[in-house]
């Protein structure tokens, strides 16, 4: 079960937000509209609480709408581009839907972060104009974990950030008032 406290005692310790795994369909066992969450949500309302909420969408997009829905005061940040970075009219859909909803330009792992970047530089014009629509909530994210015993050397982590930072900048041709926005004051906006 969800201890509230728990969230309400990290919420004290200086945490800046939640993240909820059930989205991912490897952790789905409770489903992300389930009633039992219904304290846990309004708890993040009260607090104005960010919750990170990966979503599998092509399986639980129903269940996201209802979280947002049901809760539009929400600030919700759906991660890895909603699982949505090769059904862009889904992602559209949804974040024109929902103004609560966030997402962040993580792929997930090296071969997940390589497709991911394959599939923006061959749909460039399209990933232009969703950059634009949305670039008031899009945040920079790159899901590197950070650890030494999955070989993960510094020059490794260099290049996967560099990675990301040149297909925002120079590939995708973002303004730099978009730029800005999605590096770094989206989330001082968010957060603040």
């Amino acid at each position: 079960p969800l201890r509230t406290d728990v969230v309400e005692d990290c919420i004290a310790d200086g945490a800046s937000g939640v993240k909820l795994y059930n989205g991912y369909s490897y952790a789905h066992q409770t489903p992300l509209d389930d009633a039992k969450l219904n304290e846990f949500y309004t708890l993040l309302v009260e607090k104005d609480f960010p919750l990170m909420l990966p979503v599998n969408t092509s399986e639980y997009e129903g269940e996201l709408r209802n979280v947002l829905t049901l809760n539009p005061e929400l600030t919700v940040i759906c991660p890895h581009f909603c699982l949505s970075s090769k059904d862009l009219p889904r992602l559209t859909t949804l974040m024109t839907d929902f103004a609560n909803l966030y997402i962040d330009t993580s792929f997930g792992n090296e071969a997940f972060a390589k497709e991911g970047f394959e599939t923006i530089r061959t749909n460039m014009e399209t990933y232009q104009e969703f950059f634009d629509t949305f670039q008031d909530r899009i945040l920079f994210g790159t899901d590197a974990v950070v650890t030494s015993y999955e070989d993960k050397t510094v020059e490794w982590l260099n290049a996967l950030y560099g990675d990301y930072i040149t297909l925002f900048t120079d590939e995708l041709g973002l303004s730099a008032s978009v730029q800005r926005k999605i590096f770094y004051q989206n989330w001082n906006t968010l957060t603040k």
